[in-house]
């Protein structure tokens, strides 16, 4: 299994697009770790983003959310690039069941098992407008 660290909530909302690009957005992959890994208090203990445990089938799906956008054009760079290519879909019904994503308690802050297959989890995954500036 693999444990993800996500947002689900907007860090920030920038009216200037180039660092608006450069944060992090809700479903927003932040890192992954190993199974068991040893998250530290302040991990467990934000209300902007939860701890998922997937199963193994999902680690390719993770190096997919864990990717930044990617020039296409070199000869043409833009400022706008992503912080990441993909999100989780948070308001894809798979995940509207885990009340777990808007709860603030201290119960919440911990890691949450999912047990769903990777073809439900990879279902939930958006790939972002890519940058036109």
């Amino acid at each position: 299994m693999v444990e993800v660290i996500f947002w689900v909530r907007d860090k920030y909302a920038h009216d200037d697009p180039v660092l608006d690009a450069q944060t992090y957005k809700r479903g927003d992959v932040i890192c992954s770790l190993p199974d068991g890994a040893i998250w530290g208090t302040k991990d467990k203990c934000q209300p902007e983003w939860r701890i998922v445990r997937l199963p193994d089938a999902a680690i390719p799906l993770v190096e997919i959310l864990e990717a930044q956008e990617y020039e296409t054009e070199p000869e043409n760079p833009k400022s706008t690039l992503k912080l990441r290519a993909a999100h989780l879909d948070l308001d894809h019904p798979m995940w509207k069941w885990i009340a777990y994503l808007d709860d603030n308690s201290e119960e919440a802050q911990s890691v949450i098992v999912l047990n769903h297959p990777a073809q439900a989890i990879q279902a939930t995954i958006r790939m972002k407008p890519a940058a036109v500036v």
